[in-house]
């Protein structure tokens, strides 16, 4: 027998080996990740909590991390927009990432998902920046200072006061708060639609069909239940992707 022959085939069967390998670590990130984080916002809804109910108690902690480390650095404005900023780096950037490959698309939608919901409760509490007295922050619960909170200690009052923006803060924090909603709705709907084919070994061709179908039953969901403009604005721009795809599609096909 040929030894290139041998060599050949024990190539060919490690590189299937590999690629096998790889399919099952993507299975158990999609899992994992929609487990840790979607089936949560579920249940939470399910008992008439907020959606980030569960969410928000891990995320606090990235979020007073952000400060934690940033602050070291000794710029007042970086230290305030620390706890924001981190927060995107352990939701958005992974997002991003995922969605490089169509394996872990699954996964990326749960992380911005995630992201949503981030600035949803940001958007929350900007609009608190012009008056912050009486608030209780989370490093003050734990320390039991409660209702201590004011503009020098609030994260928001700083950043947008160095920014000249503070009175504007409701306005952007109105905004920012449903466009997170619409963000972290749309991306739970898209995780929840995508769980069982991704299970069974679906794989979108394109990454915006797979957020369209999601969106387009947002867009529906946004609508039945008076959503406020932002937020179906979002859906209808996310959808146009797979609506311009369909119609390319039933073109073709006269």
């Amino acid at each position: 027998m040929d030894p290139g022959t041998d060599t050949d085939e024990w190539g060919k069967q490690n590189k299937e080996y590999r690629k096998k390998q790889r399919q099952i670590e993507y299975g158990v990130l999609n899992g994992m990740v929609f487990l840790s984080f979607v089936i949560p916002a579920a249940v939470a809804m399910l008992i008439s909590f907020p959606m980030n109910f569960f969410y928000f108690m891990v995320i606090v902690w990235v979020h007073e991390a952000g400060h934690g480390f940033f602050c070291i650095f000794g710029n007042m404005l970086l230290c305030a927009f620390a706890g924001f900023l981190n927060e995107m780096l352990f939701t958005l950037v992974p997002g991003l990432i995922c969605f490089g490959k169509k394996e872990i698309y699954l996964a990326g939608c749960v992380f911005i998902m995630c992201a949503g919901m981030s600035i949803q409760y940001n958007g929350w509490y900007m609009q608190s920046a012009q008056n912050p007295y009486g608030m209780t922050s989370f490093a003050g619960a734990l320390t039991g200072q409660y209702g201590t909170m004011n503009e020098k200690t609030h994260d928001w009052s700083i950043v947008f006061k160095k920014l000249g923006l503070l009175p504007h803060s409701y306005s952007i924090g109105r905004f920012t708060e449903h466009l997170g909603c619409g963000i972290a709705k749309i991306f739970f709907i898209t995780s929840v639609l995508a769980a069982l084919p991704f299970m069974y070994g679906w794989r979108p061709s394109k990454l915006f069909n797979l957020i369209g179908y999601g969106a387009l039953v947002s867009l529906l969901y946004f609508i039945l239940t008076g959503a406020g403009a932002v937020e179906i604005t979002l859906a209808v721009i996310l959808s146009l992707p797979l609506l311009s795809s369909l119609c390319n599609s039933m073109q073709s096909q006269t």
